[in-house]
């Protein structure tokens, strides 16, 4: 096995310097020995994610930094996303978690991704309270999040803290990711389709791959595009809460052409209160430069598409009328396509089957679609600006994580 060099500080981080050696998992089975009732497990947690939700709390604003500086984007706009993503965290909701699971005791690895700060607490929640020990292995590149919110969760309350030990190594250290399947009942892992292919884990696997999600507005208007538009800016597009494509219900092209114009007009307003990053990832920004003057031939050839560009690569609307759903290459690049009924949204969104995670419904006459999109297993239903707030009960990819805990 690959060996390890301690993080100096780590310990005072909310890491375990143990994590990934033998004794580390020893210790989280023992852990799962001391009885912990659900209610404290949850009442713990709640509190941390209270401590975590003030943005005066010198261990968020710490982190946010550092995130800040890895990642490019602006601290304004992860501040903003990271309170959007606690909304939800409140005591009521942890009670109520609390209440619907059964305690079923087990070691659990957590493979966490790099692309959205704080993704997966959802499931972190749900599985410490439902009576699991974690050992929990950040992404290289955002290693800071749980390991300081690990060091909250001791603080308030160490014996539940001590059933989650935080530690970041590389995809490459494949022994040491080879030693947390092994030891662990099942691995948790977030990531790409590839990445998440890559591991051909031994053990009973619940991945969470590659999800995208989207929207449907039925009366446009610049307060539902003003909303619209934090759905796709927060987190800078990089999650799969964030939508990557929106549908207007009219048979009339020049309504869902006009919502573009105004989603355009928002997402430069969110801009100045949340810039988007200076520089983007080479890839990301090659995409977004292909998927610009794609635009711009189709429109040169006569179709019915129209672009909006915010300065530099910070945002692109695209409206394409004959759009079927689109793969947004993120950073606030957005789709927008009229549909005519729920027969046409049904084909629209053919493509994106089996991988879509949530849709914003705006206000209308919608009940059907929004039957559509239960039937083919999007899991979160939501009123515009509300994507990134997710409940604590929520069922991520079909639920397969919160079944483990729910009484049968």
């Amino acid at each position: 096995m690959t060996s390890h060099n301690p993080v100096p500080g780590a310990e005072a981080s909310g890491r375990d310097v143990l994590a990934g050696s033998p004794l580390a998992f020893a210790r989280l089975r023992e852990s799962l020995r001391q009885t912990i009732s659900r209610d404290r497990i949850a009442a713990a947690l709640s509190q941390t994610c209270a401590r975590w939700r003030s943005r005066s709390l010198d261990a968020r604003r710490e982190t946010l930094s550092l995130a800040a500086r890895a990642s490019g984007f602006s601290p304004a706009l992860l501040a903003e996303s990271l309170d959007a993503l606690l909304k939800p965290f409140h005591p009521a909701a942890f009670e109520s978690l609390a209440a619907r699971l059964v305690t079923r005791p087990q070691l659990l690895g957590f493979i966490m991704p790099g692309n959205v700060i704080g993704a997966g607490l959802h499931e972190v929640c749900q599985a410490l309270i439902g009576g699991a020990a974690i050992v929990l292995k950040t992404s290289i590149g955002e290693p800071h999040f749980f390991a300081a919110l690990v060091r909250t969760l001791r603080e308030i309350d160490p014996q539940v803290g001590a059933r989650i030990a935080v530690q970041n190594w590389s995809r490459s250290d494949t022994d040491r990711t080879a030693a947390m399947k092994q030891a662990c009942d099942r691995v948790v892992a977030f990531g790409t389709d590839e990445s998440i292919a890559a591991l051909d884990s031994g053990v009973g696997l619940i991945a969470f791959g590659s999800r995208v999600s989207g929207a449907i507005v039925a009366q446009a208007c610049d307060a539902t595009a003003d909303l619209v538009a934090r759905d796709v800016a927060l987190f800078e597009q990089r999650g799969c809460l964030s939508a990557h494509h929106v549908f207007v219900e009219n048979s009339h092209s020049g309504v869902a052409r006009d919502f573009a114009a105004e989603l355009a007009a928002a997402l430069d307003r969110f801009a100045e209160q949340f810039p988007p990053p200076i520089a983007l990832p080479l890839r990301a920004a090659a995409a977004i430069r292909s998927a610009r003057e794609n635009a711009r031939w189709r429109r040169l050839g006569g179709r019915d598409v129209a672009m909006w560009e915010g300065e530099g690569l910070g945002w692109t609307v695209i409206y394409d009328g004959a759009a079927d759903f689109r793969f947004s290459p993120g950073y606030r690049t957005v789709y927008i396509t009229p549909f005519r009924n729920l027969a046409d949204l049904g084909r629209r969104l053919a493509p994106a089957a089996g991988r879509l995670e949530a849709f914003a419904i705006a206000p209308g006459r919608l009940a059907e679609a929004r039957a559509h999109l239960e039937s083919i297993d999007v899991s979160y239903l939501a009123a515009p600006g509300e994507m990134q707030s997710p409940p604590l009960e929520w069922r991520h990819g079909r639920g397969a994580l919160l079944d483990l805990f729910v009484a049968r």
